[in-house]
C-alpha cells in the first residue's frame, strides 16, 4: 500500500495543475516520504499522520503541482484513530489545516 500511495502521488502530482514550481527532486522526496512512511502506520499512527501532512504540507507550501493527497491522508487518519487516538488525531488534523489556510497564498 505506501509503494502504490507514492506512485500515486507523483503520478497525480506530474498530471496536475501547473504550480508556480517546477516538480524537482525536492517535490519528488515530500512526494515519495508521504507515501512510503505509511508502511510504518500500524507500529506508530500519529507519527505517521504527522509526518504525512508535514511531507504534504511542505510540497504546497513550496507552490508545486497539485497532486491527490487526499487519499494518503485519509489512510493515516483512519490508521490513527483506529488505533485510539482520536483527540490527538484530531488536534494534528486541525492544527495542519490552520497552519494550511494562514500560509495559503
Amino acid at each position: 500500500m505506501a509503494l502504490g500511495s507514492a506512485v500515486f502521488l507523483v503520478a497525480s502530482a506530474r498530471i496536475g495543475g501547473a504550480g508556480a514550481t517546477g516538480l524537482d527532486a525536492l517535490g519528488y522526496v515530500l512526494l515519495v516520504a508521504a507515501g512510503l512512511v505509511l508502511v510504518l502506520r500500524r507500529r506508530a499512527p500519529v507519527a505517521v499522520l504527522i509526518v504525512v501532512l508535514a511531507c504534504l504540507l511542505g510540497y504546497q507550501l513550496r507552490d508545486y503541482a497539485e497532486a491527490a493527497a487526499v487519499p494518503v491522508v485519509l489512510v493515516a487518519v483512519y490508521t490513527a484513530v483506529r488505533a485510539g487516538r482520536r483527540a490527538l488525531t484530531a488536534a494534528v488534523t486541525g492544527s495542519a489545516v490552520v497552519v494550511g489556510m494562514l500560509t495559503a497564498n
